[in-house]
């Protein structure tokens, strides 16, 4: 916010109302006009009294010559009176001469006084109704300068921050010396000087001066420099320095106007950096604000949970300017933690970072559910071993925020290396630990999605993939293997006999049965294929990257191994069933195959394989069958 005042150029001065103090009067007398008028009525009198003396002794006829004396003698006095009354109207024309003089020189100052007291006035009500700390300098360098009658000024202000002097404002002969670059350090100089000072004081080249000035200023054409602190509540918080080309002259009252202007600038300026430096505040904390919306935003939208850990490592370093940064969770057992995302630079894999409960920062917070910051300042401690092998470096400052749900601890995460200070303060504390809480909440429900997600292509019975999660892989297997010219196979499992157990010893032995054959189907494919309970006694097995005439092979061992397997009920029984299965594949650039057209191949051959007499493999050979039109995960024989 900048003043609406004119400059102080285009402003006509205010004056105040004069109080000039009464001239002293002049002494009684005559003065020098009622002086002359004594002298020119002197004379006749003179005359008059010389002539009733002559005519006085004539008539008593005394002695002429006495006469003659008297006459004289008064002739004398009158003339001696007439010298000393023009000395005195002399000497009282002079003193009203000089009276005159001094009215003239004390009127001349009140209005000097009185333009300065103006401009004093209008320079408090500009820099005081301006927020802007340039506008509230340059006014008070113009004012400083006019006021006092120099022929340059330069204006520092104290950082807040690094407690050094900055020259923020120069005018006319303060310019250059600031824009020369060798000369910039004169100037920073004397700012430093004045700075120093309690009080504006005087600085020149000889003894006389209270603070002496580098010589090298007086090549420049400098004289003389008044040096005015800016102090408010017994601080500093600039300088204004003036500069003269000659000697300035300046007396007590300069210098109390000075003092008046800096008392103005100073509370001026300390307004205007309390304004700067809250308002860089606030922006600093919209920004990161701003961060935190974002980070949880953007955690709060991912929904798989290693994204939601890499995006929550990210956006902490966000909300947090650090180097590095850890997500580390906590294992099932509850005994250990494994880094699972990172973000920002860091020595060893992610994965490769593990930490014990209790362990180290980070397993010290997970341990206690509260966040530890290193170096603690209350509590000072040397850093963990660990911890720097970890980082490849020894970390300048940590912190560890641990995650929870539902008042157990999730996961930590630690930040390393602040960014921009030398250790996370409070303010840092209380937004990761607000961004943790979410982080929480968001990465919980990312795992149940999964958990969800998983159950939904999982047998609740068998724990083996159901018939919608064998189509999804079987439709990318097809076209991986159309792309990439890899073979593809697919069995389809019956067994034989399962009924008769249902029967005779009851739905809870059919199922354990269903899940032992599930665990022997499992044990004996790759961690590549995919076996899948498609229902009732229905099984599916693909097996990725392998021909017809390979997958065979792997069907007749499975035929094999469940005949020779006896599965012990529940009533203390056992039973054993047996299996027919159906295999069809595709050999590798056979683009013409299908996943339903696999599905009904390997249907087909498996209901040859039932009518063969069960506990049978039997292969199609031969195009994809022309009828395979069904949906998707729909065998051919599924109606039958």
């Amino acid at each position: 916010m900048t003043s609406q005042n004119p400059p102080l150029s285009d402003r006509e001065p205010e004056r105040p109302p004069q109080s000039a103090e009464p001239l002293p009067a002049p002494p009684l007398g005559l003065g020098p006009h009622g002086l002359t008028a004594y002298w020119n009525a002197l004379i006749p009198v003179a005359g008059i009294l010389t002539a009733l003396l002559i005519a006085y002794w004539a008539a008593t006829g005394g002695p002429p010559a006495l006469l003659w004396g008297i006459c004289l003698g008064l002739l004398l006095l009158t003339g001696a009176t007439a010298r000393y009354v023009q000395q005195q109207a002399r000497a009282m024309g002079a003193e009203r001469i000089a009276l005159a003089g001094e009215h003239e020189r004390r009127i001349e100052e009140l209005d000097a006084r009185s333009r300065s007291l103006s401009l004093l006035y209008a320079t408090a009500g500009t820099i005081a109704g301006s927020l802007d700390l340039e506008t509230v300098l340059g006014q008070t360098a113009q004012a400083a300068q006019r006021a006092l009658r120099a022929a340059g000024a330069l204006v520092a202000t104290c950082d807040p921050h690094l407690g050094e002097l900055r020259i923020r404002a120069a005018c006319g002969f303060g310019r250059r010396l600031v824009a020369a670059p060798e000369l910039g350090g004169f100037a920073l100089s004397l700012a430093r000087t004045a700075a120093e000072c309690r009080e504006p004081a005087l600085a020149g080249f000889v003894e006389r001066y209270e603070v002496r000035l580098p010589i090298q200023l007086r090549a420049l054409g400098l004289e003389e420099a008044l040096l005015v602190p800016l102090r408010t509540r017994n601080q500093t918080v600039g300088v204004v320095v003036l500069l003269y080309e000659q000697q300035s002259g300046l007396g007590p009252d300069e210098l109390r106007l000075a003092a008046a202007l800096a008392s103005q600038a100073a509370v001026a300026t300390d307004n205007a950096n309390l304004y700067e430096t809250t308002d860089q505040e606030l922006k600093a904390t919209v920004a990161k604000l701003q961060a935190l919306v974002g980070g949880l935003l953007a955690v709060g939208t991912a929904d798989e949970v290693e994204v939601g850990l890499a995006v929550a490592a990210e956006q902490a370093r966000s909300i947090v300017p650090c180097r590095t940064a850890f997500f580390l969770v906590a294992e099932p057992d509850r005994r250990e933690l494994r880094c699972r995302a990172a973000a920002g630079t860091h020595a060893a894999e992610p994965t490769e970072y593990r930490l014990g409960m209790g362990a180290l920062l980070g397993g010290a917070a997970a341990e206690r559910c509260a966040t530890l910051v290193l170096p603690d300042p209350q509590s000072p401690e040397a850093w963990p071993p660990a911890l720097a092998q970890a980082l490849g470096r020894q970390p300048r400052s940590s912190v560890a925020v641990p995650v929870l749900v539902e008042q157990e601890c999730w996961g930590v995460l630690e930040l390393h290396d602040r960014t921009g200070a030398e250790a996370f303060g409070a303010e840092d504390v209380t937004l990761l630990a607000a961004f943790a809480a979410h982080v929480g909440l968001s990465l919980h429900k990312a795992t149940l999605l999964a958990e969800t997600r998983e159950l939904s292509r999982r047998d609740a019975l068998t724990g083996l993939h159901n018939r919608r999660s064998l189509m999804e892989r079987l439709t990318d297997e097809v076209a991986r293997s159309r792309r990439f010219g890899t073979p593809l196979s697919v069995l389809l499992l019956d067994l034989d006999g399962f009924k008769e157990v249902n029967d005779e010893h009851g739905h809870p032995a059919g199922d354990r049965v269903l899940v032992e054959v599930a665990e022997l189907l499992q044990s004996d494919t790759r961690t590549i294929d995919t076996v899948a309970r498609l229902g009732g006694d229905e099984f599916a097995v693909l097996l990725a990257g392998t021909p017809p005439e390979s997958a065979q092979p792997v069907a007749e061992r499975i035929c094999s191994l469940v005949a020779a397997h006896a599965v012990a009920l529940p009533d203390s029984g056992s039973a054993v069933v047996r299996t027919s299965i159906g295999v069809a594949g595709c050999e590798p650039g056979a683009s013409e195959w299908t996943p339903a057209a696999l599905l009904q191949a390997a249907d087909t051959a498996l209901y040859e394989a039932k009518r063969a007499g069960k506990n049978t493999v039997r292969l199609h050979e031969g195009p994809p069958p022309q009828a395979a039109d069904q949906p998707p995960g729909q065998p051919a024989g599924a109606a039958a």
